[in-house]
């Protein structure tokens, strides 16, 4: 179960294929990776916002 806490960064990620494709298996780990990565710096920009850093 999903929940959402104010001020705290979500999200998620859409890969574009061709249509009718699916993602190789063996891609999908690194897919992963990039939204987790994305994911973790959402976090440390609401951090540095929030410490006045930008």
């Amino acid at each position: 179960m999903a929940c959402h806490l104010p001020g705290y960064a979500i999200g998620s990620s859409t890969f574009a294929l061709r249509p009718y494709k699916i993602m190789p298996r063996p891609t999908q780990p690194t897919a992963e990776i990039v939204g987790a990565i994305a994911l973790t710096t959402a976090h440390r920009l609401l951090a540095a916002i929030d410490e006045g850093d930008l």
